[in-house]
């Protein structure tokens, strides 16, 4: 495939001498292959995967970002899932605190409606969804 493609700026005034004797210390890196010059700006364009990486992650950072905490005593959810293991082991179902934790999101949506809502900037328009679509992402060892 094709290489990267290196552009050195200098990042600030120098002299020649001082840009021949840099030049001499230059390194690689030895994932890409690019010479570093100490003191120089190396402008190398992305390509392939790493491209699209980049654009999806550039996009993401145009979703607004809320972060919200608080202390919840779990003590009546503990007894509950308790009581409910037995009748989901009895269907072969492995009751976790996920499916509760998912409806309590459910219900402060329904709550507080503006939490699942978008806004368009280039109309000047929130949009409340009727659905409650909540995704769930979880590392296994099978990815």
């Amino acid at each position: 495939g094709e290489g990267p493609v290196a552009v050195n700026r200098p990042s600030s005034t120098s002299s020649t001498a001082s840009a021949s004797s840099q030049s001499s210390s230059a390194t690689k890196s030895s994932s890409s292959q690019v010479e570093i010059v100490p003191g120089e700006d190396t402008i190398v364009p992305i390509r392939g995967y790493n491209r699209l990486m980049v654009k999806s992650m550039t996009e993401s950072l145009q979703v607004p970002q809320m972060v919200y905490s608080d202390e919840v005593n779990m003590n009546a959810l503990k007894a509950v899932r308790e009581d409910l293991k037995p009748i989901a082991a009895a269907q072969g179902v492995k009751l976790s605190y996920l499916p509760f934790l998912i409806k309590a999101a459910s219900l402060s949506i329904t709550d507080y409606p503006v939490l699942n809502s978008s806004i368009s900037a280039e109309d000047f328009t929130l949009t409340y969804h009727g659905d409650h679509n909540i995704g769930v992402a979880m590392d296994t060892p099978r990815g």
